[in-house]
């Protein structure tokens, strides 16, 4: 079963959560952005419906009412994550095992990088392991990804990774470069003077350029607040 959570307080994306193992499911959207974040995707989406054993986490017998905002990790390797223990009501490191059509769609993502370079739409659907006994893997993967690469709409919500940062507050070296750099983006965004710009470029951040660019404009009369700026990003960074 694949659960579907409604977003939580301050963030703007609901989650696509279960065993992937047992899970067929047909994942429809009409705008998305796929993210790489360590040995994953993840699929942030306007999500217009979902086929199969999809449903909610909270309520179950209650419909989803579409669209709506939801991420889906697609994991390339087996993974651990934290979960609660109903016996003992802790939570606790379980390793969990990537299903087979998530690492050929995995695969698949890392083979089509121009499904990354801009936003996509259309339906995903994943099958559960037993489905593919007996049957060519590539011939089913290519069978259920209908993608198409379209213009960003300046419509979705940026997608923030989880903190890649360790007890001692510096970034963990599992921290992608492309984490690094959605945070660097927000965070100069979050900087700039002028709210309407300000709220633009946080909800659709342009180029780390065009924004330090900017940064240095507002600023260039003040070099020690710029020089102090961009150290602590670096000593963040590093």
């Amino acid at each position: 079963m694949l659960f579907y959570s409604d977003p939580w307080k301050d963030n703007p994306y609901g989650k696509l959560k279960g065993d992937m193992s047992q899970v067929w499911a047909g994942l429809i959207f009409d705008n998305g952005k796929l993210y790489h974040h360590e040995d994953t995707y993840v699929l942030a989406a306007n999500f217009t419906g979902f086929e199969g054993a999809v449903v909610r986490s909270f309520k179950p017998e209650q419909p989803i009412d579409f669209p709506v905002l939801a991420t889906w990790t697609i994991h390339g390797k087996d993974y651990t994550e934290r979960q609660k223990n109903k016996d003992t009501e802790k939570y606790e490191t379980v390793s969990c095992r990537a299903s087979i059509h998530e690492k050929l769609l995995y695969q698949a993502i890392s083979d089509n990088p121009q499904w990354l370079e801009k936003e996509i739409k259309g339906k995903i659907t994943h099958s559960a392991n037993g489905q593919y006994a007996g049957k060519e893997e590539e011939k089913l993967i290519d069978g259920s990804l209908a993608i198409e690469v379209i213009e960003p709409l300046g419509q979705l919500p940026e997608w923030t990774p989880p903190k890649g940062k360790g007890s001692g507050g510096s970034w963990s070296n599992k921290a992608s470069l492309e984490d690094k750099a959605t945070w660097l983006k927000k965070e100069l965004a979050q900087g700039l003077a002028g709210e309407l710009l300000r709220e633009q470029y946080v909800k659709q951040p342009p180029c780390v350029h065009t924004l330090v660019k900017e940064i240095v404009q507002q600023h260039k009369d003040d070099e020690l607040f710029l020089g102090a700026y961009f150290d602590l990003l670096k000593g963040i960074l590093s």
